[in-house]
């Protein structure tokens, strides 16, 4: 193991693997947990501890994941909405980022300022975690897609 800096390891909750206190991602498995960006690098790491992406010795090809904006219905009466990311990796499906703000009406409108921002915040928040967006779009217009290179 490469070191750069003090961390304290503690154990992964899916695998059981021994991880730094400042890793975000198990670099064995590859599940995500929360913490802040780490800077040791475990010699048997599969996975990156601090975003996740696969690591691979000799790819060939390019593997990659894809998410697409979308939204869900919140409040016990479901009279409110949010969007989300839904991505699907080779660890199968995932949230991609966290959940927009919560935003009072049943369903989005483009003409609604505050759908609006909320799916700008959410495509920024995707941009800024390296995914690339994809010209094909779903059929409501926040579907937005995305995708992203698995190492």
């Amino acid at each position: 193991m490469k070191e750069i800096a003090m961390a304290i390891p503690n154990s992964c909750t899916q695998c059981g693997a021994e991880l730094l206190s400042t890793a975000n991602f198990c670099h064995v498995c590859g599940t995500r947990r929360l913490g802040s960006a780490g800077t040791l690098k475990p010699d048997n790491a599969n996975f990156c501890h601090v975003c996740g992406i696969r690591i691979t010795a000799n790819a060939t090809e390019s593997v990659w994941e894809h998410c697409q904006i979308e939204y869900e219905l919140v409040g016990a009466l479901g009279f409110s909405h949010r969007f989300i990311a839904k991505a699907l990796g080779p660890r199968g499906p995932y949230m991609a980022t966290d959940p927009s703000v919560t935003i009072s009406t049943n369903f989005p409108h483009p003409g609604v300022k505050k759908d609006v921002q909320a799916c700008d915040t959410m495509k920024a928040r995707l941009l800024a975690d390296r995914w690339e967006p994809l010209a094909e779009q779903g059929p409501e217009w926040f579907n937005y897609k995305f995708r992203r290179r698995v190492l």
